[in-house]
């Protein structure tokens, strides 16, 4: 049975839809008697941002994290997680700042946690808004011979086995719950990207240890999907940081397919060239070649600068 719950949200440039998620989780910590501990990651967006943000109506007991350069999303993470380290819990929630909270997240996610037997990664459905366009995730499905992901649309079991033609199943990275005693055991959230691949690192972690990563189907995160990245500059994008870390997550576990990630990638660069009719796909791609070149294998709590 639940009694304590850390919360850690990383926020970059996005004060508006912090605001909204913070909201969110006061409103679910009030309907529920578990110990809620927060830690609110600013990834050093800026002084506008720091002013907002300063603003928020939180409680005395939460923790409020300026950083004074952006260090990445997994790396913001595990800094939260240090600033919690003092209190004891029995989940850690990992969340995106374009994430909301339904109100019964804590006794839904308590009544999943008793019934899966503690589990140490617990995704969740994520009810994506793109636009006009909305869609519930149950996850990613990873292909390793070519690095690509696309959404799981059905709930389906997360498997970190990969056999020819078979894909990796992972909890989408917006909302995540590790168990904190997992989390310290591996050394916090695996931060050797700048951005993504941290929900592939955790479910491989999982699986290494022979820990269970489980779906809390009974809960709904809606997320209003891009909006934590939409502020990234025009070559040092989200393509650029998604094709370094394929490229990287390729290197580490399955090197055999590098040559088909990297043709796989530069096909899916023309195609983003011909959708957007601009060379700045092309360039991103260069820039992620060159960076893996020069770094192959990123050291965890890299610090390169978005």
């Amino acid at each position: 049975m639940l009694t304590s719950v850390h919360i850690v949200v990383v926020t970059w440039n996005q004060a508006a839809l912090l605001e909204r998620c913070v909201s969110s989780i006061s409103a679910a910590a009030h309907e529920s008697n578990i110990k809620v501990a927060v830690a609110i990651v600013d990834n050093a967006s800026g002084p506008e941002s720091y002013a907002r943000i300063s603003k928020l109506s939180i409680p005395a007991h939460w923790a409020l994290i300026f950083l004074d350069h952006n260090i990445g999303y997994a790396a913001a993470l595990n800094a939260g997680c240090r600033a919690l380290a003092g209190e004891p819990s029995d989940y850690t929630v990992l969340l995106n700042d374009d994430c909301i909270l339904p109100q019964n997240f804590f006794s839904a996610l308590d009544a999943h946690i008793i019934g899966a037997n503690q589990p140490a990664v617990i995704g969740f459905p994520v009810r994506d808004s793109i636009g006009e366009r909305q869609r519930v995730l149950f996850g990613m499905r990873y292909w390793p011979q070519i690095g690509l992901a696309v959404p799981v649309l059905q709930p389906e079991k997360a498997t970190s086995k990969q056999g020819l033609g078979q894909p990796l199943v992972y909890p989408c990275g917006a909302a995540i719950a590790c168990r904190t005693d997992f989390l310290t055991a591996i050394g916090g959230v695996p931060a050797t990207n700048f951005l993504y691949f941290e929900e592939l690192q955790l479910i491989k972690s999982a699986a290494a240890r022979r820990e269970a990563t489980t779906l809390c189907r009974s809960l709904q995160i809606t997320h209003i999907g891009g909006a934590s990245t939409s502020h990234l500059p025009r070559i040092m994008s989200a393509h650029y940081f998604a094709t370094l870390a394929a490229l990287r997550f390729t290197l580490a576990h399955y090197p055999v397919w590098l040559p088909t990630v990297f043709l796989a990638r530069a096909l899916g660069t023309l195609q983003r060239m011909a959708k957007e009719g601009s060379i700045t796909p092309s360039q991103s791609f260069v820039a992620a070649i060159r960076e893996f070149l020069r770094r192959p294998r990123a050291q965890s709590g890299q610090t390169n600068n978005a």
